[in-house]
């Protein structure tokens, strides 16, 4: 898990995001990001119920996605707060291919 404090947790941290203006996508995932007014960089995870019915496959791939940005990117991003969204299909790939996507999008974004 990130620490605390690079951790998106309110409902507000979210919207915040929504409406800032950093889009990419790849593949079944699509990054937001904004700038925000620290050094911390926060990140947030959203695998609606469209990816999978069930919660085991849905918590699965959010812990995959914490613990990808936490060993490869989030010390290397400073100022951004960023939303990682899922689409169906995202459960099914495995923890590498997940992973190229997600560098893909960053490195799209400009943020890295």
């Amino acid at each position: 898990m990130l620490p605390k404090k690079n951790r998106l947790v309110t409902r507000g941290d979210f919207k915040g995001v929504f409406r800032g203006g950093l889009r990419a996508r790849s593949g079944p995932f699509q990054l937001m990001c904004q700038k925000n007014k620290t050094n911390n960089a926060r990140f947030g995870f959203i695998v609606p119920l469209s990816v999978s019915k069930k919660a085991v496959r849905r918590n699965k791939l959010r812990r995959q996605m914490h613990e990808f940005i936490r060993m490869m990117i989030f010390q290397k991003i400073s100022g951004y707060d960023c939303v990682i969204r899922a689409y169906p299909g995202a459960d099914e790939l495995q923890y590498d291919e997940m992973g190229q996507y997600i560098m893909e999008m960053i490195k799209k974004a400009g943020i890295l």
